[in-house]
């Protein structure tokens, strides 16, 4: 009932879309939290923190759910645009959302959700480069993107790797694209390095963004049963969905199967990340949610057991309101 309900009226989905998610996000306007403090120091977000530190907590807590339903927006047009999903749904908007609602510690601002923001610009500006002779202004976009999400969350920076696997998958050899991606992605860095040097903190500068990535974070996650079971089947469904895309993809044409490819490799660069994230894990997770939103969906609205897929998504929408009571 619930997948069949996003295939019908455009309009109507859309409604329901905003009235469930603003139930999903019920308990963080009723308590609002402040925006929650970034366990590295990062400059972007510093500021960003300041200055809703100096607002009343829900004001923070209004911004983070827009800014979460631009994102569902920008994520769910973007994948309808290569044809991966039907033109009338808001299917993709709805998992993201959902996922990125599983606890109430998500509900407020945070480091991930705004840098996931920059994480989507960046992939919406690559998707389609496949079909482009000369991507240098979209490679140099993806890397400057890249790195104003690492200076955010830092761990966001290791998605450079994401546009070394881009130009595998996709066979782009042209050292220029190369280069000039790799100019995107340094361009912030001297623009902070300068002011580091300016008042005379070059180390600084080493110590917080170079030599951060020496050291592997513990991982460290909240003893609670409800991530478990929420981590379990998110496990679960990604693993059949990675199933039913690979098993889809020979009979794809050439650029849905380079594209979905791509998908696959963001999950996996997301699995390296975690090295990283230390106490943010139940925030950093949240980065995983774009692939795998994405992946989820494909699987069901082209899967051929609906009634699985039905049982699927019923239960991650039971798991996330029952983690909310149990929390």
């Amino acid at each position: 009932m619930i997948l069949r309900f996003f295939k019908k009226n455009f309009v109507l989905q859309l409604v329901l879309f905003f009235l469930f998610a603003v139930l999903l996000w019920l308990d963080g306007f009723i308590f609002p939290k402040a925006a929650a403090e970034n366990w590295i120091n990062t400059p972007f977000y510093r500021y960003i923190i300041h200055f809703f530190g100096q607002l009343p907590a829900i004001i923070g807590v209004l911004f983070a759910f827009f800014l979460l339903l631009g994102q569902a927006l920008i994520l769910n047009q973007t994948i309808i645009n290569t044809k991966l999903l039907p033109r009338n749904t808001f299917m993709l908007a709805f998992i993201y959302v959902l996922l990125m609602s599983y606890a109430p510690e998500s509900l407020r601002l945070h480091p991930v959700l705004i840098a996931n923001y920059f994480l989507i610009l960046s992939f919406r500006t690559i998707i389609n480069i496949y079909t482009l002779k000369e991507p240098y202004i979209e490679t140099f976009n993806a890397g400057l993107l890249f790195t104003i999400a690492s200076l955010i969350y830092l761990p966001s920076l290791l998605f450079i790797i994401f546009l070394g696997s881009l130009f595998l998958i996709y066979r782009i050899y042209d050292i220029r694209v190369w280069i000039i991606s790799v100019v995107g992605v340094i361009t912030p860095f001297l623009f902070i390095f300068t002011y580091y040097f300016w008042f005379d903190k070059t180390m600084v500068f080493f110590e917080e963004y170079v030599f951060y990535f020496k050291n592997i974070q513990s991982f460290d996650f909240e003893n609670q049963t409800s991530y478990y079971v929420f981590g379990a089947v998110i496990s679960f469904l990604t693993l059949i969905s990675l199933g039913k895309i690979v098993g889809d993809s020979p009979s794809k044409v050439i650029n849905i199967r380079k594209m979905l490819g791509l998908i696959i490799a963001f999950v996996f660069i997301t699995l390296i990340t975690y090295l990283y994230a230390g106490s943010f894990s139940p925030f950093h997770v949240m980065i995983s949610f774009i692939p795998i939103s994405i992946m989820v969906t494909y699987f069901f609205m082209y899967s051929r057991r609906k009634i699985l897929s039905e049982i699927f998504v019923t239960m991650l929408i039971i798991l996330i309101l029952a983690g909310k009571f149990i929390a």
